[in-house]
């Protein structure tokens, strides 16, 4: 009932050219899209974090020594790279 009442806002060649159905038809189209974009981007967020945290302990378990170099590389480029970028 609100997507209608949003239609009735458009101006009148709009719903002349188009059915209603079809205008309907297109916002949920677009509404599917949003929810599926937004549910398989939480989705590889999760999983990414989750390659990342584990990835780190798995580097701190196997050689604290080489992880330590390794951050402190890793601090030293991002800090060249925001001053210099």
């Amino acid at each position: 009932m609100k997507c209608l009442n949003i239609c009735k806002l458009f101006q009148l060649d709009i719903l002349i050219k188009n059915t209603n159905g079809s205008i309907m038809s297109i916002y949920t189209n677009d509404t599917d899209t949003l929810r599926q974009t937004i549910n398989q981007s939480l989705a590889q967020l999760f999983t990414s974090s989750l390659t990342i945290i584990s990835s780190f302990i798995s580097m701190i378990y196997l050689s604290p020594t080489l992880s330590i170099f390794s951050f402190l590389v890793l601090i030293i480029l991002i800090f060249i790279i925001k001053k210099y970028w």
